[in-house]
């Protein structure tokens, strides 16, 4: 299951919520300085340790989704969590196969001298401030680059948060397949118990029927089980 994103960039992967914000910074006096997304990303994560929070991990399909998002912006000339048709950041990491959680977006865009300037500029913006703070996210991907938005050269950068399916437990699939099986054979005795007319061999197949249903309803309980472990799990990122 996956939820909506949070915007300013609060996104969320299984139940979301969107705040939409963003930041724009502009100070024309300053020359197009470069400014790296790894030295953002090491600038974020010296936010969160001065915090005492988890440093986030940096994930390559996120750093993708990152681009995806930035290259969309600058192409089709807006700035924004949600595009002129509609998409936003969760439907890009549907469409890169990224399984999250939680996912959060962070964008900015303007003149700074440098990668710390960025990442203080978020820092000052409540809403980008919770997404660089925001314990609950393990992973993170960035994008950046000077380019013209409304006509106007700028560096704009794209900072995506997430928290991978993964983290929690995941379903069994061998599990999955023997329940499906035995149900199939369970459906197969209830249709020989049906047509038997011997009463002997009709209570061996039905002494079959309850052995199999037993083994079954045991196998359903630990699917069930591991279904509340991934819910629990995952109620504690939302």
């Amino acid at each position: 299951m996956m939820s909506k994103p949070i915007k300013a960039g609060l996104v969320l992967g299984i139940v979301v919520s969107i705040p939409f914000l963003f930041y724009s910074y502009l100070q024309y006096s300053l020359r197009d300085t470069p400014l790296e997304s790894s030295t953002i990303l090491q600038e974020v994560n010296q936010k969160r340790k001065e915090s005492e929070t988890v440093r986030l991990e940096e994930n390559k399909d996120l750093s993708l989704i990152a681009e995806k998002k930035l290259d969309d912006m600058l192409e089709r000339n807006y700035f924004d969590h949600t595009s002129p048709t509609g998409e936003e950041i969760d439907a890009i990491a549907t469409d890169v196969g990224y399984e999250f959680i939680i996912i959060g977006e962070n964008l900015i865009r303007g003149r700074f001298k440098d990668e710390k300037d960025v990442v203080q500029a978020w820092m000052e913006s409540p809403g980008h401030r919770e997404n660089i703070l925001n314990e609950n996210y393990l992973e993170t991907g960035v994008a950046s680059r000077y380019g013209k938005l409304n006509e106007t050269k700028m560096f704009v950068s794209v900072q995506v948060f997430a928290t991978p399916v993964s983290v929690c437990p995941q379903m069994d699939d061998e599990l999955v397949s023997r329940i499906d099986e035995k149900e199939e054979q369970l459906k197969e005795l209830e249709e020989t118990i049906r047509e038997e007319d011997s009463r002997v061999e009709h209570n061996i197949i039905i002494e079959e029927y309850n052995d199999l249903a037993s083994k079954t309803t045991s196998l359903i309980e630990k699917y069930n089980e591991i279904i509340d472990q991934k819910e629990k799990c995952f109620s504690g990122y939302r």
